[in-house]
C-alpha cells in the first residue's frame, strides 16, 4: 500500500461545548459536507513522499480521560504513521487506527489503495420494507443471558439509515477493483448477493468472485408472520484480485455462526442498529489478512471490524458519515484491549 506525507499542525487540544475536539493534531471533526472540511486552520502544502517508505511519520494527539466526547483533553505522544493521503484530515488516529468523518462516496476516490475491504453496507430496499412491515419493537434490549435466546421483539423498527441504491454500490464495486490489493468481504442480506457481486467483478478491471460465505445468526429474529421460514444466516460476498489468492483458513468453509450482539447480561452493547458481533469480525481479519495489513471499511458504523482489526494487530481505515458512531467507535477503540500477543 503506498504511503502520504502528513504535517501536523497546532493544537489548542481543547473540547467545545458540545464535545467536539476544536483543533488538534490528526483528530478532526468535520463540521460541514465531505471529508475535506477543516477546522478554521489553513493546512500548509504537503509534498507526497517518496516510495522508499511505506508510511510518512505524523504527529498524533491521544484523547486523556474515560470519554471522547465528556471533556477530554489530549496529549501529544511521539510520531506514528499515518494511513492518510495530503488534505483528508481524520476524525480520530491512533496507532494505525483511524477513523474518517464523511461520506465514504468523497473519501474512497482519495484513498489510492489500501490492502482488503471489510463492510457491513446498508441494507437493500427490500429488507427496509419488510423491517417496516413486521418489527414490533420493545424497550431495551436484554435476552437474559442465553446465547441461544432469540431476538424476539427486540429488534428496532427502523434502521436509522436509509437502503444502499445502485448508484452507491457500483460506485464501491468500481473503488474496491482499482484500489484494493487483495481480499473483499462485503455483509448484505442474501437477496442482494448477485447484486454485490456485479458491482464488484462486472465492472471496468473487475475483481475475481471466489465464494458467497454465510454468518448463521445464533438469536436471530423469528418470522412475525409465521407464514414462512425465518432468515437465520447474512451473506457475505468474497471476492479477491485476479491472480494468485491466498488465505488462513485452508480448506475450511465459509460459514460462521455467533451470537447476534444483545448486550447479554450487559457484555455485549449494542451500539448500532446493524452491529456484527466482534468475535465473528476477529475471525474474518484472522482468516483474510495478515498482520499489520491495511483493512477499510467504508460504511463503519460503531467499528467494529477496526476493534478487531486492532486485537489482531492491523491497521485499519474507517468511514463513517454519522458523527455519533465516529464518537462510540473512537471511545472504543481506547477502550480496547492490546492486540493478541502484546503485553
Amino acid at each position: 500500500m503506498r504511503g502520504w506525507a502528513m504535517t501536523s499542525q497546532k493544537s489548542q487540544g481543547a473540547r467545545g461545548p458540545n464535545g467536539s475536539i476544536e483543533q488538534s493534531d490528526h483528530v478532526s471533526n468535520v463540521e460541514s459536507e465531505g471529508p475535506n472540511a477543516t477546522t478554521g486552520t489553513e493546512t500548509p502544502p504537503i509534498m507526497p513522499q517518496t516510495t522508499s517508505s511505506l508510511f510518512a511519520e505524523a504527529v498524533t494527539c491521544e484523547p486523556m480521560g474515560d470519554s471522547i466526547g465528556s471533556g477530554a483533553s489530549l496529549k501529544a505522544t511521539t510520531p506514528r504513521q499515518s494511513l492518510l493521503p495530503p488534505g483528508l484530515r481524520p476524525y480520530y488516529e491512533h496507532n494505525g487506527m483511524v477513523i474518517i468523518h464523511g461520506d465514504c462516496r468523497d473519501v474512497l476516490p482519495q484513498i489510492e489503495s489500501v490492502d482488503h475491504v471489510i463492510t457491513d453496507p446498508p441494507y437493500s430496499e427490500y429488507v427496509h420494507s419488510k423491517s417496516r412491515q413486521g418489527s414490533r419493537p420493545l424497550s431495551g434490549s436484554v435476552s437474559g443471558g442465553s446465547f441461544s435466546a432469540p431476538a424476539n421483539f427486540c429488534r428496532e423498527k427502523e434502521f436509522g439509515f436509509d437502503a444502499i441504491d445502485e448508484a452507491t454500490r457500483t460506485q464501491i464495486g468500481q473503488w474496491c477493483a482499482t484500489s484494493v490489493d487483495r481480499w473483499v468481504l462485503v455483509f448484505s442480506d442474501v437477496e442482494s448477493t448477485q447484486l454485490w457481486r456485479m458491482a464488484l467483478c462486472e465492472c471496468e478491471g473487475g475483481l475475481d468472485y471466489c465464494r458467497t460465505g454465510a454468518w448463521v445468526k445464533i438469536g436471530a429474529t423469528p418470522q412475525f408472520t409465521g407464514d414462512r421460514p425465518a432468515t437465520a444466516f447474512e451473506a457475505i460476498t468474497i471476492c479477491h484480485q485476479k491472480g494468485r489468492k491466498r488465505w488462513n483458513g485452508g480448506g475450511s468453509h465459509a460459514v460462521w455462526s455467533f451470537p447476534i450482539v444483545l448486550n447479554r447480561g450487559g457484555h455485549d452493547p449494542r451500539l448500532h442498529t446493524t452491529q456484527k458481533p466482534e468475535p465473528l469480525l476477529v475471525e474474518l481479519v484472522r482468516l483474510f489478512t495478515d498482520n499489520d495489513d491495511t483493512i477499510c471499511d467504508p460504511f463503519m458504523g460503531s467499528g467494529t471490524t477496526l476493534a478487531a482489526a486492532k486485537r489482531l494487530g492491523r491497521k485499519a481505515i474507517g468511514i463513517e458519515r454519522k458523527e455519533k458512531y465516529c464518537e462510540i467507535a473512537a471511545k472504543r477503540l481506547r477502550q480496547e484491549a492490546l492486540p493478541l500477543g502484546v503485553a
